[in-house]
């Protein structure tokens, strides 16, 4: 039996602005989406989780309820 986990990574560098006026910058799995705006509008996931690097360069993980991001881009 085979127990393993088919999880496609694709991940784009992204900005998003909070609904609480925060910036949030780092990347996201966009997973078998071909564009941010797909996988936000088609996910059914309630939340988008975005890896962050922090300024003294340690990773963080930010995770954001797709209700509160107010825009999003994707950079580079």
């Amino acid at each position: 039996m085979d127990d393993h986990i088919k999880y496609e990574i694709n991940y784009q560098s992204i900005t998003i602005k909070a609904s609480d006026d925060s910036i949030i910058a780092g990347k996201v799995n966009t997973t078998t989406y071909a564009r941010l705006s797909d996988m936000l509008k088609h996910s059914p996931e309630k939340f988008v989780t975005i890896i962050c690097e922090n300024v003294d360069g340690t990773k963080g993980i930010t995770i954001v309820n797709k209700e509160h991001i107010v825009w999003a881009k994707v950079e580079g």
